[in-house]
């Protein structure tokens, strides 16, 4: 593996610790205890990486610690689907 690979995927891996680490912490788990969605928005760009790919492997890496803590209690939704839930909500 090149070092500009290493060192992307190094970045990507700081970056997902902070979201969600190994052990379960981070940011994403602050936002679900405030039973707020959680969403993940990025750009084709920094999944490629400039060709290392590193975004895609730590966006891997994120659904994997995802699925290991949260499993079946996860539910995706697409954006339009978030936005029918909310206006839903507040005409009820």
């Amino acid at each position: 593996m090149s070092n500009t690979r290493r060192a992307a995927r190094a970045a990507a891996r700081a970056g997902v610790d902070r979201l969600l680490s190994n052990d379960g912490t981070g940011r994403i788990t602050e936002i679900i205890t405030q039973n707020c969605p959680v969403t993940i928005l990025t750009h084709w760009q920094s999944l490629y990486s400039d060709g290392t790919c590193a975004g895609l492997w730590g966006l891997e890496l994120l659904l994997g610690r995802l699925r290991k803590h949260y499993g079946d209690d996860l539910e995706w939704a697409t954006c339009s689907e978030m936005a029918e839930r909310t206006m839903e909500a507040v005409a009820n």
